[in-house]
């Protein structure tokens, strides 16, 4: 280079001496585990060549500039000799130091000149041997904090949970990773239930970062609550979620009354679309029920679900008015949608002919029939049914359940009978 003075732009990873030459950062004597430059504004310097060793292809220069404002002919700058190493001479911390975002002073003090010193003085006139003694071992920090994260702005994964913070200290954000074999990616759809568990919204986490040359080389995460994620835990989120069933839903789909066990958890009270993340069969939700104690028409569910309901197809659940499962029982002639409510004093039963419509249309036309129920009332629509203003073209049916929850007498034998004389 002609010039006794030339532009760069100094950068955390990189020095420009124009903008397609760069050397990376490491091939100068700058100390990068030692200071981190600001990245929200471009830094230029002016520089004096003080000299070039060519065996090494290194150039020596002195910092007159360190706030260059105007950086006219930057881009036509080319060397006139191979640049693969930059050395600088000892710099002005007072001019320095506000271009830095982080620094350890302590450390900096072979690489300032001091506030008695020329700033233009020479550190050594075999620069070549300079250079090597500055090249570092790498500079490793550990940083220790501790905060709370939302279960919202958490993943779970497969036998971890992983979330990112901004860590004020390295201003950077930075991924971590705590452990936890008990924990399944399907789990992400219902944090919302770990957190209601464990009474928090936010899981308290433990970090320790490993920073090498300013560089986050290693991560570690720790968390109690995360911790208390166990079987035992997971399993009582199973029972309040299929619990939770009998609440009143969300209804994503207000014209939708018949639910299969995909179908249903995507319809609790919840931000999220939660699915059938335990994958939990038809029968598995209705046992879960009659595994409860106080279940009046245990019996009932339990002869419906086990004797009569078609293998053909799956049982479905209604959730309004009242949380209840629709079962398909398959007569030599007819189809025979039976409709027991949880805790209910009656059976419902509405009979279509097989050969009327596939059966798939005959459970449409049910549903379209539980959404006026829904709407007009179970004493409404059976007042309607008797006076031929209702699904006359239908058999419709109450059995009542006689005596129910009564200790001295047993209704069941009768209703059974009851019931399976309807069953043409």
């Amino acid at each position: 280079m002609a010039n006794k003075e030339i532009i760069i732009k100094v950068g955390n990873d990189r020095i420009f001496l124009n903008p397609g030459l760069s050397i990376p950062i490491q091939q100068t004597n700058i100390p990068k585990k030692y200071l981190t430059f600001r990245s929200h504004e471009d830094i230029f310097w002016k520089v004096e060549l003080l000299g070039y060793k060519e065996d090494i292809e290194c150039l020596k220069v002195s910092v007159k500039d360190y706030r260059l404002t105007s950086i006219t002919g930057f881009d036509q700058q080319e060397p006139t000799k191979k640049v693969t190493k930059l050395f600088f001479d000892k710099f002005n911390w007072i001019k320095l130091e506000p271009l830095l975002t982080y620094y350890h002073k302590k450390e900096l003090k072979d690489y300032l000149y001091s506030s008695t010193a020329r700033s233009d003085q020479q550190i050594h006139p075999d620069f070549h041997t300079s250079y090597e003694q500055h090249e570092a071992k790498p500079y490793i920090e550990t940083i220790n904090e501790s905060f709370g994260v939302y279960f919202s702005d958490c993943n779970f994964m497969l036998g971890y949970v992983t979330f990112k913070k901004y860590i004020k200290k390295i201003e950077k954000e930075v991924e971590f990773k705590i452990s936890n074999e008990h924990i399944l990616a399907e789990f992400d759809n219902i944090k919302f239930w770990f957190a209601k568990k464990l009474n928090v919204k936010k899981f308290k986490v433990f970090v320790s970062i490993t920073i090498t040359d300013n560089e986050v080389t290693e991560t570690r995460a720790t968390s109690e609550h995360i911790k208390q994620i166990t079987p035992e835990l997971i399993d009582s989120v199973k029972y309040q979620r299929t619990f939770a069933l009998t609440k009143e839903p969300k209804l994503s789909q207000p014209d939708k009354s018949l639910f299969t066990s995909e179908e249903i958890f995507s319809q609790m009270n919840s931000e999220d679309i939660e699915g059938n993340v335990f994958k939990q069969s038809e029968n598995d939700i209705l046992n879960f029920f009659l595994t409860e104690k106080d279940i009046r028409n245990r019996k009932q569910l339990t002869y419906l679900a086990g004797k009569k309901q078609s293998k053909n197809y799956k049982l479905r659940y209604t959730l309004n008015p009242n949380f209840g499962f629709l079962f398909l029982i398959e007569g030599e002639e007819n189809n025979h949608f039976v409709w027991e409510l949880l805790n209910s004093n009656a059976t419902y039963i509405w009979s279509i002919e097989k050969g009327k419509q596939n059966v798939e249309l005959q459970f449409k036309r049910i549903e379209s029939i539980v959404n006026n129920v829904r709407t007009s009332g179970r004493e409404n629509y059976k007042r309607a049914y008797r006076n031929n203003h209702q699904d006359n073209d239908l058999v419709f049916r109450v059995l009542n359940h006689k005596n129910i929850g009564s200790k001295l007498v047993d209704d069941f034998p009768d209703w059974k009978s009851r019931l399976n004389e309807q069953l043409t």
